[in-house]
């Protein structure tokens, strides 16, 4: 049985990266507070256009990146977020 292929379409990266983060806000905010530990998150984006992707796919491969970064950070750290083109 072949899985559901999703559709592509020009998605626009920076609201998918905000969408996580706020999504994702107890792992990487949350719970370090808790523990004394801090992760700054600085996003910088210069005007980037759209790719050519599945929203969800994007939004799940922009979820592991944090998700591993703030793994990578267990006593706190800086999360910089950047692109160009």
């Amino acid at each position: 049985m072949r899985g559901l292929q999703e559709q592509v379409l020009a998605v626009d990266i920076e609201p998918v990266i905000r969408a996580v983060l706020q999504n994702t806000r107890p792992p990487w905010k949350d719970l370090p507070e808790e523990q004394g530990h801090q992760i700054r998150i600085h996003i910088g984006l210069l005007e980037l256009p759209p790719v050519s992707a599945s929203e969800s796919g994007l939004y799940n491969v922009v979820l592991n990146l944090i998700s591993n970064a703030v793994d990578a950070m267990p006593t706190g750290g800086t999360l910089t977020i950047e692109g160009w083109q």
